[in-house]
């Protein structure tokens, strides 16, 4: 009962940073910086990817490997920000970890959903795996072809006004 709220909160948490790190990826496309949204969505990362880690509690999976390379991402975020103060190529680092640790926690919450699936037997294990590697695939090529076109639309002019 337990691993299944831990897993609920991740999954909200990781919602709402889908959320606040769109919010936060749109203004920093037009050279506009929200610091608030952006403390909130570092926050929300770094609760949901703690708690991964410790979700489920008796073995390390690919899972807590992928929670743990999303600290590292947020870290590098954050480096960015604080050191450099968003300044040339800091800004677009910074927004290309934003898109990382997007797409590595909506990674996490898609093994969440096909996990789940499995436990309930809602699908056979046979048909799920190809279904999951179609999902991650997915997932992972969205997020690639949004981190190609955030760095076409940076310039020059956008990195240097902010």
């Amino acid at each position: 009962m337990l691993l299944n709220i831990l897993k609920f909160v991740i999954a909200a948490l990781i919602l709402i940073e889908v959320c606040v790190g769109s919010a936060v990826l749109l203004k920093l496309r037009t050279g506009a910086f929200l610091e608030r949204w952006t403390v909130a969505f570092m926050n929300c990362c770094l609760i949901a990817s703690v708690i991964g880690l410790v979700v489920p509690f008796d073995s390390f999976l690919p899972m807590h490997k992928i929670a743990s390379s999303a600290i590292l991402v947020l870290a590098v975020a954050a480096l960015a920000w604080h050191a450099f103060h968003w300044r040339g190529i800091s800004i677009l680092v910074s927004a290309l970890s934003i898109i990382l640790v997007l797409c590595l926690n909506c990674v996490i919450v898609v093994g969440y959903v096909f996990g789940y699936l499995l436990g309930a037997n809602r699908v056979s294990s046979s048909h799920c795996k190809p279904l999951f590697i179609i999902a991650e695939s997915v997932v992972i090529l969205f997020f690639a072809g949004l981190g190609g076109f955030l760095i076409r639309s940076f310039d020059d002019e956008k990195i240097h006004q902010l």
